[in-house]
């Protein structure tokens, strides 16, 4: 950046290094370009304004000089180029970079927006270290570059713990520093210019000596509470070289004392650590010294993206984000927190074949989208005669506001619907009224936050590398693509749905999982066709669930052929079935495609009532719009008409309550 210490009226060079960062976008010619700011109009500090660029096109207005080897240059004026008028205070300026298209994006190494700041025009002395910008990791006798700079041409001097290393009267300069010590090194930049004095301060660590050891047995993936002061972390990670646990214990630097200690295999690593008793602390891995990763099994996470738009009434008392020690995101919990006290101990959940299930959205259900505004609407649910609720997706996805088939963490609930405990009082408040609760479950991808995905990813390509051991590079079953595909047979894939169901069932009593587009769990392409690894895989996940409670209700969302889904039901599982076009068709008023056998077990040739039959789910249109839009009419008598479709869509309703076996209905 020139210069070094922009304000916001001044004109800026920007060069950027594409072999930096996450490094996507080496060798692409050409580069664009994605700019905007932080303001005092920002709402939160990831909230751009005034953006330039027409994302996804080739915007000249936005285009960087290729200057050779990997730098691009783009320079501008920045009130003329960003349009911001009086009366806003640019705090820092934001980027990504892409090209053409938007399929290839340079971030930073972590995957977050680049930031840089911007000072007041009438600012005094100012001094910072412009290299490194994170705390580096290096090997003993290793150096790194740095570079300090100043506003002034002022005396610098810098110390490395407490040692002067560097010491010049100048405005720019650059020199490189190493060290054998072990730990964490605290660099610190003095400059002095008349009778002002400014500070700066990074870090770098050397690593210690790599710790092998035989982990101790029984211990769960992800974190374990061995006692109310004592955890134990364990992560597999094979084909990685070292692994920190950064904890806000210690300021996410990677110090000696939470360096990993790895299996001689090389695929486990594992640390045990003091905490506090009752004090909620957060955490992440620093994988090979420049990747940073929340835990694959967060049971929370805070996200410096979307925590900011939660309100305190959805979730009181959320922890801070660690701003100013690490980026992206973050891990959350609390060892020996106070244990949530059911009031149901012993709900029997209503009989298969009884299932009626209301389908929700919990964003679009109720306007505050919380648990609380939930429990309160229970009544209303009641009298509807369901007994049982399937929420979509509540377990941590990209973003706030989604359907929740964008799957980030998926043993984290999303807190963009509330608290743990209040999810768990949610539970408790449906088995007090003999509704049972079911949650949906998205296994057959994960999208980019997902740590599995982050671990082993091909940048250049933009997809799992060939060597995740979770994930297949590319989906095996189009069209039917979304996000990164799981390979469902291979065992870290079995142990994380294995681990992550056990979890929802162990520690909030829920009384079913539906788990979407089971279909995918396959590694063929000819996904329409009988499977017999995918029906083991199935069988599998079916049995470790029912090993919690023998009564668990497993829904599958399969679209499978019906010999396969006929030996599902058979092994005692549920499948959705799609009668929506059958029971839309005569509410419209159109019999050759309006034949509703096919919403009947029998008539598949099931022996069991295990078909969950629905005339209206979230993946439909409404039955009152699809009449209203495409009804048919014969003279005087037209199905489009408020009343008539009224009717019929009651008609339609009376003929689908009679169908033997559980049924579902989607939210009113």
């Amino acid at each position: 950046m020139t210069p070094a210490f922009p304000s916001q009226n001044d004109t800026v060079t920007i060069i950027y290094d594409a072999t930096e960062g996450n490094g996507t976008l080496t060798g692409v010619v050409p580069v664009y370009a994605h700019a905007g700011l932080i303001t005092n109009q920002s709402t939160s500090p990831t909230d751009w304004k005034h953006v330039q660029g027409n994302w996804g096109t080739p915007d000249a207005s936005v285009l960087m000089t290729n200057l050779g080897n990997n730098l691009h240059k783009i320079e501008y004026h920045m009130p003329t180029f960003y349009g911001f008028g009086s009366g806003v205070v640019v705090q820092k300026m934001a980027f990504v970079f892409r090209n053409g298209n938007g399929t290839i994006v340079g971030r930073d190494p972590n995957g977050n927006d680049i930031y840089y700041d911007v000072y007041p025009s009438n600012a005094g002395l100012i001094a910072k270290f412009l290299a490194p910008s994170t705390t580096l990791l290096i090997s003993p006798g290793d150096s790194i570059e740095f570079i300090i700079a100043s506003n002034q041409k002022a005396e610098m001097k810098v110390y490395d713990n407490g040692t002067l290393v560097f010491q010049d009267s100048t405005k720019q300069d650059n020199f490189y520093l190493g060290s054998t010590t072990a730990g964490v090194h605290t660099v610190v930049l003095q400059a002095d210019y008349g009778t002002s004095t400014e500070y700066d301060t990074v870090y770098y660590a050397v690593q210690s000596p790599l710790q092998v050891g035989v982990m101790p047995s029984g211990m769960e993936q992800g974190i374990n509470e061995l006692n109310d002061t004592t955890v134990f972390f364990k992560l597999y990670a094979p084909l990685k070289n070292r692994v920190y646990c950064l904890t806000s214990h210690n300021d996410y630097k990677p110090d000696t004392i939470n360096a990993m200690t790895r299996t001689p295999g090389g695929a486990w690593w594992f640390l045990e650590m003091n905490v506090q008793a009752g004090q909620p602390f957060t955490y992440q891995y620093l994988i090979d010294g420049d990747l940073r990763v929340a835990d694959p099994f967060s049971e929370q996470i805070l996200d410096p993206w979307n925590d900011g738009y939660i309100s305190s009434a959805t979730y009181p008392n959320m922890p801070n984000y660690p701003a100013g020690q690490t980026t992206g995101i973050v891990s959350l919990y609390e060892a020996a927190k106070p244990v949530y006290n059911w009031t149901n101990t012993t709900f029997n959940a209503p009989p298969q074949e009884e299932l009626l299930i209301y389908e929700l959205l919990i964003r679009d259900f109720v306007t505050t989208h919380n648990y609380q505004t939930l429990i309160d609407t229970l009544d209303y649910i009641e009298r509807l005669g369901v007994n049982a609720i399937e929420l979509m997706p509540n377990s941590e996805f990209e973003g706030n506001s989604s359907w929740g088939y964008n799957p980030s963490f998926h043993m984290a609930l999303d807190k963009y619907y509330g608290a743990p405990d209040k999810f768990r009082e949610f539970v408790d408040s449906c088995h007090s009224r003999g509704i049972a609760v079911i949650m949906d479950q998205v296994f057959n991808h994960a999208f980019g936050q997902n740590p599995i995905a982050q671990m082993w990813w091909d940048s250049n390509n933009n997809r799992p590398a060939a060597v995740n051991p979770y994930m297949n590079q590319n989906c095996p079953h189009p069209p039917n693509c979304w996000g990164n595909d799981f390979d469902h047979f291979v065992q870290p894939t079995r142990d994380y749905i294995d681990r992550i169901n056990t979890y929802w069932i162990e520690e909030f009593k829920i009384d079913g999982i539906r788990f979407d587009f089971t279909k995918g769990f396959t590694n063929s392409s000819n996904a329409n066709n009988y499977q017999a690894p995918r029906i083991a895989a199935l069988k599998r996940m079916a049995d470790v669930c029912w090993n919690e409670n023998s009564d668990f209700y497993v829904i599958l969302e399969h679209w499978g052929p019906n010999q396969e889904e006929k030996e599902l039901s058979d092994y005692g599982m549920m499948l959705w079935g799609n009668a929506v076009h059958q029971y839309y068709e005569a509410a419209m008023g159109y019999t050759p495609n309006s034949d509703f056998k096919w919403g009947i077990y029998k008539e598949r040739g099931w022996a069991n009532k295990h078909l969950i039959t629905y005339m209206e789910s979230h993946d439909e249109e409404r039955a009152s719009y699809q009449i209203k839009t495409y009804g048919n009419s014969n003279g005087g008598y037209d199905t489009k008409t408020l009343a008539t479709r009224a009717d019929r869509i009651i008609q339609a309703s009376a003929f689908f309550y009679t169908i033997p076996g559980p049924k579902m209905i989607y939210m009113f």
